[in-house]
Protein backbone atom coordinates (compact mmCIF):
# COMPACT_ATOMS: atom_id res chain seq x y z
CA UNK A 1 0.00 0.00 0.00
CA UNK A 2 2.62 2.74 1.01
CA UNK A 3 4.66 1.58 -2.64
CA UNK A 4 1.63 2.57 -4.78
CA UNK A 5 1.26 6.07 -2.19
CA UNK A 6 4.85 7.24 -3.00
CA UNK A 7 4.18 6.32 -6.43
CA UNK A 8 1.55 8.81 -6.57
CA UNK A 9 3.11 11.27 -4.74
CA UNK A 10 6.35 11.22 -6.94
CA UNK A 11 4.28 11.21 -10.33
CA UNK A 12 2.00 14.23 -8.64
CA UNK A 13 5.41 16.49 -7.42
CA UNK A 14 6.39 15.73 -11.32
CA UNK A 15 3.32 16.84 -13.05
CA UNK A 16 2.90 19.44 -10.40
CA UNK A 17 6.92 20.73 -11.32
CA UNK A 18 6.18 20.52 -15.10
CA UNK A 19 2.95 22.72 -14.92
CA UNK A 20 5.12 25.06 -13.45
CA UNK A 21 7.74 24.78 -15.68
CA UNK A 22 5.69 25.49 -18.69
CA UNK A 23 3.81 28.03 -16.96
CA UNK A 24 7.13 30.08 -16.46
CA UNK A 25 8.27 29.63 -20.33
CA UNK A 26 4.64 30.30 -21.51
CA UNK A 27 4.79 33.72 -19.73
CA UNK A 28 8.47 34.16 -21.02
CA UNK A 29 7.32 33.53 -24.28
CA UNK A 30 3.37 34.44 -24.45
CA UNK A 31 0.96 32.48 -26.14
CA UNK A 32 1.71 34.21 -29.22
CA UNK A 33 4.75 32.55 -29.14
CA UNK A 34 6.61 36.06 -29.85
CA UNK A 35 9.48 36.89 -26.94
CA UNK A 36 7.84 39.16 -24.76
CA UNK A 37 10.76 42.16 -24.25
CA UNK A 38 10.79 44.77 -21.61
CA UNK A 39 11.99 47.28 -24.00
CA UNK A 40 10.15 48.48 -27.39
CA UNK A 41 11.54 47.83 -30.60
CA UNK A 42 14.08 50.08 -32.35
CA UNK A 43 13.21 52.03 -35.71
CA UNK A 44 16.34 54.41 -36.35
CA UNK A 45 19.76 54.37 -34.77
CA UNK A 46 20.58 56.86 -32.39
CA UNK A 47 22.80 58.87 -33.97
CA UNK A 48 20.22 59.55 -36.85
CA UNK A 49 17.17 60.39 -33.97
CA UNK A 50 17.06 63.95 -32.60
CA UNK A 51 15.50 64.08 -29.35
CA UNK A 52 14.99 66.44 -26.47
CA UNK A 53 17.37 65.62 -23.45
CA UNK A 54 13.94 65.88 -21.35
CA UNK A 55 12.66 63.06 -22.89
CA UNK A 56 15.45 60.58 -22.67
CA UNK A 57 16.80 61.24 -19.53
CA UNK A 58 15.34 60.46 -16.16
CA UNK A 59 15.51 62.92 -12.80
CA UNK A 60 17.06 62.90 -10.20
CA UNK A 61 16.88 65.26 -7.02
CA UNK A 62 20.52 67.31 -6.36
CA UNK A 63 20.36 65.94 -3.26
CA UNK A 64 20.49 62.21 -4.03
CA UNK A 65 23.21 63.55 -6.30
CA UNK A 66 25.52 64.89 -3.77
CA UNK A 67 25.10 61.53 -1.63
CA UNK A 68 26.03 59.72 -4.65
CA UNK A 69 28.59 62.06 -5.35
CA UNK A 70 30.34 61.20 -1.32
CA UNK A 71 29.81 57.92 -2.47
CA UNK A 72 31.75 58.06 -5.45
CA UNK A 73 29.24 57.35 -7.88
CA UNK A 74 29.30 60.09 -10.19
CA UNK A 75 31.61 60.66 -13.10
CA UNK A 76 30.28 63.92 -14.41
CA UNK A 77 28.11 66.83 -13.65
CA UNK A 78 27.10 69.64 -16.25
CA UNK A 79 25.77 72.71 -15.30
CA UNK A 80 23.70 75.13 -16.97
CA UNK A 81 22.48 77.99 -14.58
CA UNK A 82 20.00 76.19 -12.80
CA UNK A 83 20.00 72.72 -14.58
CA UNK A 84 21.89 70.32 -14.00
CA UNK A 85 23.14 67.04 -16.12
CA UNK A 86 24.41 64.07 -13.82
CA UNK A 87 26.90 61.36 -15.69
CA UNK A 88 27.26 58.45 -13.33
CA UNK A 89 30.27 55.83 -13.57
CA UNK A 90 29.49 53.30 -15.97
CA UNK A 91 30.21 50.33 -13.04
CA UNK A 92 27.17 52.06 -11.38
CA UNK A 93 24.35 49.79 -11.25
CA UNK A 94 21.16 52.39 -12.15
CA UNK A 95 18.93 49.30 -12.19
CA UNK A 96 17.45 51.00 -8.89
CA UNK A 97 16.55 53.96 -10.68
CA UNK A 98 14.50 51.70 -12.65
CA UNK A 99 16.61 52.84 -15.77
CA UNK A 100 19.51 51.37 -17.45
CA UNK A 101 20.57 55.24 -18.34
CA UNK A 102 23.70 56.38 -16.72
CA UNK A 103 22.84 59.98 -17.81
CA UNK A 104 20.48 61.60 -15.35
CA UNK A 105 18.71 65.30 -15.35
CA UNK A 106 18.54 68.01 -12.07
CA UNK A 107 18.25 70.85 -10.86
CA UNK A 108 19.73 73.10 -8.34
CA UNK A 109 18.03 76.49 -7.39
CA UNK A 110 18.44 79.65 -9.26
CA UNK A 111 21.58 81.97 -8.02
CA UNK A 112 23.07 78.52 -6.37
CA UNK A 113 26.74 78.01 -7.87
CA UNK A 114 27.15 73.98 -8.46
CA UNK A 115 30.67 73.81 -7.27
CA UNK A 116 30.35 75.31 -4.31
CA UNK A 117 26.80 73.35 -3.38
CA UNK A 118 28.87 70.21 -3.81
CA UNK A 119 32.45 71.71 -2.24
CA UNK A 120 29.59 72.77 0.97
CA UNK A 121 28.78 69.08 0.94
CA UNK A 122 32.65 67.54 1.39
CA UNK A 123 32.29 66.51 -2.17
CA UNK A 124 35.96 66.87 -4.18
CA UNK A 125 35.19 68.80 -7.05
CA UNK A 126 37.79 68.76 -10.52
CA UNK A 127 40.69 66.61 -8.97
CA UNK A 128 41.45 63.45 -9.00
CA UNK A 129 39.12 60.93 -7.41
CA UNK A 130 36.37 63.45 -7.54
CA UNK A 131 33.96 64.74 -9.80
CA UNK A 132 34.18 66.76 -13.13
CA UNK A 133 32.07 69.45 -12.98
CA UNK A 134 31.80 72.02 -16.47
CA UNK A 135 29.66 74.91 -15.86
CA UNK A 136 28.42 77.24 -18.99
Amino acid sequence: MFTRLGSFVIIAILAVAGAAIAFVVWSAVGPSGDKTTSSPPRTASAASVTVSPAVTQPTIPFSRVIDFARAGAVLRIDAQNADVTVTFREDFDTSGFGTTSHVFRSSVEQGQDVVQVLEDAGVGVNRPGGVTVNKR
